[in-house]
């Protein structure tokens, strides 16, 4: 079934895209692999307790977390207190990842990958101008 891997492409190339105009390739490989694998292994291990981890790459949780990254780095973001952060952090990644998860997907990955990319996008991680 190659639909995930069409939408992990249109993911990355529309977030991807914006994001990469206020990095540098070394930043936005970087932020990829390591959030891919850290959403990768969070679907692992949360559904290996369920008995149901089938395999994962972790690219659409880095597509994920580009996405929480471009909802939370933006001007109107940094005038948020940390409580607000963390409202719009879990309220955020859950309905980014109900609304957009196929059934049957990696749907802890996808959680995982938004929370990550809000937390990166909070601190500006990938802007080479910070």
């Amino acid at each position: 079934n190659t639909q995930p891997l069409i939408i992990n492409g249109i993911l990355m190339g529309l977030f991807g895209v914006i994001i990469s105009l206020s990095s540098s390739c070394f930043r936005f490989n970087l932020f990829f692999v390591i959030t891919g694998s850290l959403s990768g292994i969070a679907q692992l291990v949360v559904m290996e307790y369920y008995g149901t981890a089938p395999p994962a790459l972790g690219a659409s949780g880095a597509g994920f977390a580009l996405l929480g990254y471009l909802v939370v780095a933006n001007p109107a973001g940094d005038y948020l207190s940390g409580k607000a952060i963390i409202g719009l952090v879990v309220i955020g990644a859950s309905v980014i990842t109900i609304y957009f998860s196929p059934p049957g997907s990696g749907i802890m990955a996808h959680f995982s990958g938004a929370v990550i990319g809000m937390i990166a996008g909070r601190f500006h991680l990938l802007n080479t101008e910070s």
